[in-house]
């Protein structure tokens, strides 16, 4: 199954009010709340929607669109797609991020549109990067 990953960044000023927005628009409360940070994972839309803000920065509005995928083998098609395409792919592999343990491959549109394509394993308690040792050590224990 595949679902859409949209992330949007929002003042500090505005994130309470654009955290309660959404939560209407959406008819549920997020599924993850951090400090500057909240996360609705909806089955109806099947969506990934996260809103944060960060520090001294003056970026509004989309931040990156994405696919999250199930398994391993939805990920390997999309990247064979683009790369077969001729299109300009970072494979990232094995990370910590927004919470989540996930394995990911980042490309940009014509316009510049980054797309974040990706697989999570796992809940994670760092919002930040790891390295992919210490990604590979958790996913095996949720395993």
């Amino acid at each position: 199954m595949k679902r859409l990953h949209l992330h949007i960044n929002v003042r500090e000023e505005n994130f309470a009010k654009t955290r309660d927005f959404y939560s209407v628009l959406f008819g549920a409360q997020p599924t993850k709340v951090k400090p500057h940070y909240s996360k609705w994972f909806l089955d109806d839309p099947k969506v990934n929607f996260v809103i944060e803000t960060h520090q001294n920065s003056t970026e509004e509005g989309i931040h990156h669109a994405g696919i999250q995928v199930d398994d391993i083998d939805e990920l390997n098609a999309i990247r064979q797609r683009l790369t077969k395409a001729n299109i300009p792919v970072m494979d990232i592999g094995k990370t910590a991020c927004c919470y989540s343990l996930s394995e990911k491959t980042w490309t940009a549109d014509p316009s510049g549109v980054k797309w974040e394509n990706f697989q999570t394993y796992a809940e994670h308690d760092d919002y930040g990067s790891r390295t992919e040792q210490e990604c590979d050590a958790d996913v095996a224990s949720t395993r």
